[in-house]
């Protein structure tokens, strides 16, 4: 039954933006939040006047308005970590390598646990040799042993004899590398769907034209307990300079609802 109340449900999209303003995708979906809220600042100056015994202000005007926003959000895709992580998604081609391109460094001993070179991960068809002129396969299990395929861990066993350096050759899945804090800025335009669950399920939208995110706080690699991750991002609402000032619906954003 309708009624004057707002209990809010919903899901959001961050879009990127053009020169012009525009929207050209809204490429992040995010349809699980567990929580966003906007708070609005106002920044005044005052005057006091001491012309009478009994001071007493006489002017209080706003001199500068802001929004703030935080958001709690469960989803967990490359896109969105690179979003929280403030990085960049970079594809993995994957597919064989070849052991001239990918040398161990040399002086290495019996016992060690090395990376694969290049950082390879998620790699199977693994084929070691030594770098003598006629190369010599090194035995797995003998000579050495995958501690794990994925993480791309190898351990030398027994050695002697072999012409260092190693090399590896072999085949990586195809994937994605997300990295960690190569942004300086990341802005967005924010959308977000909300349904009224207090008054009869009413959809708004709100717009936030130019939100400036930071990093998420916190990002668990181990949990425990029974919730899956959270990760909590903050951000400001900026300016819109390529709205005038104006314009009805304001620089910063549009609350819109049906009538």
């Amino acid at each position: 039954m309708p009624s004057n109340l707002y209990f809010g449900h919903g899901e959001a999209w961050l879009g990127i933006r053009n020169a012009s303003g525009q929207v050209t995708e809204f490429a992040i979906s995010l349809p699980q939040i567990n929580s966003l809220s906007i708070e609005l600042t106002r920044e005044t100056i005052e005057h006091v006047s001491k012309r009478t015994a009994v001071a007493g202000k006489d002017l209080k005007v706003t001199r500068m308005v802001g929004a703030s926003g935080k958001m709690s959000c469960s989803t967990h895709t490359k896109e969105l970590l690179a979003q929280y992580l403030y990085g960049e998604v970079v594809a993995v081609s994957g597919g064989a390598f070849t052991a001239n391109a990918n040398v161990f460094p040399s002086g290495i001993t019996s016992g060690q646990i090395l990376p694969l070179p290049n950082n390879r991960t998620h790699v199977s068809s693994l084929v070691i040799t030594d770098s003598a002129g006629a190369p010599a396969t090194l035995a797995l299990g003998t000579n050495y042993e995958i501690v794990d395929p994925d993480a791309g861990l190898i351990k030398f066993l027994n050695i002697t004899g072999f012409t260092q350096p190693f090399k590896a050759a072999g085949t990586e899945a195809p994937g994605a590398n997300v990295s960690v804090l190569t942004r300086r800025v990341l802005e967005r335009w924010l959308r977000f769907k909300g349904i009224n669950i207090a008054n009869d399920d009413k959809i708004v939208v709100v717009d936030l034209y130019r939100c400036q995110f930071e990093p998420a706080s916190d990002w668990k690699l181990l949990n425990d307990g029974s919730d899956v991750n959270s990760y909590e991002l903050n951000f400001e609402a900026l300016i819109d300079p390529t709205k005038p000032a104006t314009d009805p619906l304001g620089q910063y954003g549009r609350y819109r609802e049906l009538s």
